[in-house]
């Protein structure tokens, strides 16, 4: 969408995270649930939400993943039949089966990306320093995210607003000391708080 800015008249942007229509110059979020009318128009609860007819409709619903420089059989890295997701990788970085390998950036919908990029390769870096995990455990965990997204498996590395919490997850579970993970998650917050700003602007 922000490529799309000052190069397309109008522009909605439909968001999972968007609570409420929202117009800024000539960009409109809107919120799931807002459906387009054949004659172009937006509609949310009954309610035509205003600007202009819609000309051109753009589906960024993801992407697949693929490491060609990896022997990706030969480490044993499942896809699924569309590409959707990475596994087996512990808390979406560590091989399960192979933990000196770390895959950062896995995560999809997150809200800071440069944040998350950190407290993962805090995380890989202290587990590669000093494993604390088992084999067994972090293979449970690639199969309580199986189930808890069922049959969504492109859903394995979907965060949204876990993201905040996961970052402090992975920050605590790395070892941090208190009064650094006190800091961190105060930084953490702060960062929360100017992102949401920003998109509530």
């Amino acid at each position: 969408a922000r490529e799309l800015r000052g190069k397309a008249a109008w522009l909605y942007v439909l968001e999972s995270s968007c609570q409420a229509v929202h117009a800024a110059g000539s960009c409109t979020n809107v919120p799931l649930g807002t459906s387009l009318t054949a004659e172009g128009t937006l509609q949310l609860h009954g309610e035509v939400v205003p600007g202009p007819p819609v000309d051109t409709v753009i589906l960024a619903t993801g992407y697949t993943y693929g490491f060609p420089f990896l022997d990706e059989a030969g480490l044993g890295l499942e896809f699924g039949p569309a590409r959707r997701y990475v596994a087996p990788l512990h808390q979406h970085i560590m091989h399960a089966r192979r933990p000196s390998l770390a895959f950062l950036g896995v995560p999809l919908a997150v809200p800071c990306p440069l944040a998350l990029f950190e407290a993962q390769a805090r995380f890989a870096a202290a587990h590669m320093l000093e494993a604390w995990t088992s084999m067994e455990h972090r293979q449970a965990w690639v199969a309580s995210r199986f189930e808890e997204v069922g049959k969504r498996s492109q859903d394995m590395h979907f965060l949204g607003g876990q993201a905040w919490g996961y970052m402090r997850e992975l920050a605590e579970e790395a070892g941090m000391a208190p009064e650094d993970l006190a800091a961190y998650t105060r930084r953490i917050a702060l960062v929360r708080a100017i992102h949401e700003d920003r998109g509530n602007k």
